[in-house]
């Protein structure tokens, strides 16, 4: 079966379609007008006439991809920052949306995620335990500094299984 070729005309519409249900960035739908054959010119247009009419917006996109990376993924600055950069958001941008962040609520998240690993170990955790959670809370993108607060503020007698199911 041979796949029909969409228009520009159609292909701006499934566009604005797709950024009316969630919030998309310009290379996402970069990449499905892409797939969907559209020329890099009238892609360009596409692209220009949904930003003018905001149905894309980077520094919005940014503030709502940190939002959801850090509130249900449980992510770090530096893995939200990396995956911001991989959807070539500017830089201006996702480091405004990184400020956004609550720092209280950040170290609240490290000291979740940090119990949370921990929890899963037998107590009390042995050097390689500590540094198998330190590990695992950088793969989460938290910044050591702020680990290494959470490991010495982690009370081995302060972790039991409840402490997993709060995340």
């Amino acid at each position: 079966m041979i796949k029909r070729q969409i228009t520009s005309k159609e292909a701006l519409v499934k566009a604005e379609d797709l950024c009316a249900r969630s919030e998309r960035c310009r290379s996402e739908i970069a990449e499905k007008l892409r797939q969907w054959g559209i020329g890099s010119s009238d892609a360009e247009k596409i692209l220009s006439s949904l930003e003018e009419r905001r149905f894309i917006d980077e520094r919005r996109y940014a503030e709502a991809f940190v939002r959801s990376k850090f509130l249900f993924s449980h992510w770090g600055r530096v893995k939200i920052s990396q995956a911001l950069a991989v959807k070539r958001i500017p830089r201006d941008f996702s480091d405004e949306a990184l400020d956004l962040i609550d720092e209280q609520e950040y170290r609240s998240a490290v000291k979740s995620v940090v119990k949370r690993k921990a929890a899963t170990m037998d107590l009390p955790l042995s050097h390689e335990d500590r540094a198998k959670v330190a590990r695992f809370a950088m793969s989460r993108g938290f910044e050591w500094k702020y680990i290494k607060d959470a490991l010495a503020r982690l009370d081995d007698d302060d972790v039991d299984d409840n402490d997993a199911e709060d995340f």
